[in-house]
């Protein structure tokens, strides 16, 4: 869903939601840090999330082991390989 973002409202999420219940066929897949507020939500089956980690430690709390999860890894680690 996002290549740069994220669910900032619930109603956003809902409208995502509303989108992969009209797509049973499509698998959606998003990242977030929005991690309460999708874990409160009734996620439609074919739709995958991938909590990115260095959500406020409120949010993390509600990240469950189990959960798929990726790392933002910072932009300064690939500096010397941008060519300006």
């Amino acid at each position: 869903w996002h290549d740069s973002g994220d669910f900032m409202s619930e109603k956003y999420l809902l409208m995502a939601y509303d989108i992969a219940h009209a797509t049973p066929e499509v698998i959606h897949y998003a990242y977030t840090k929005m991690v309460s507020m999708v874990s409160a939500s009734q996620r439609p089956k074919n739709f995958v999330f991938n909590f990115s980690l260095g959500a406020t430690p409120e949010e993390e709390k509600f990240i469950k082991p189990e959960s798929k999860q990726s790392i933002v890894v910072p932009h300064q680690l690939f500096e010397k390989y941008i060519l300006l």
